[in-house]
């Protein structure tokens, strides 16, 4: 499990949280479909079937907020919806790094953004180029 560290608490259940937990590995089929739906609702895509996930930043932060939800269930989507600004950022590019990584990949990997270092190797040989980031 990861965390995101935001700028702006998020009051949550009368707590204000300073991080949010997240577990893409607690993501189910029905967690990921709800995340796409969610996204075409706000507007995410055209509809069309060349609508790519690493290129649908809205679908990238629903799927961040269920990993998020999964992680924690007393954080449900309309206090997600709440975050603002960077904190909105750090979700999407969370999402976004697990569609990068899982695309061009057979097998799984660990880590996030934020904690790529904390991956475990499985003895084989993989690019590292696109666990790099800023």
């Amino acid at each position: 499990m990861d965390t995101i560290k935001l700028r702006q608490p998020l009051k949550v259940n009368g707590k204000d949280l300073t991080e949010l937990p997240y577990d893409f590995d607690l993501i189910t089929v029905d967690g990921f479909i709800q995340a796409e739906s969610r996204a075409r609702k706000r507007g995410s895509g055209d509809g069309l079937a060349i609508n790519v996930a690493e290129n649908d930043y809205s679908f990238q932060l629903y799927l961040g907020f269920e990993a998020v939800m999964a992680a924690d269930p007393s954080i449900d989507i309309t206090d997600l919806e709440r975050l603002s600004g960077p904190d909105v950022m750090s979700v999407m590019r969370a999402g976004r790094f697990f569609i990068l990584t899982s695309a061009g990949e057979d097998e799984g990997t660990e880590g996030s953004p934020e904690s790529s270092s904390d991956a475990q190797s499985d003895g084989s040989q993989k690019s590292t180029a696109a666990a790099s980031t800023k």
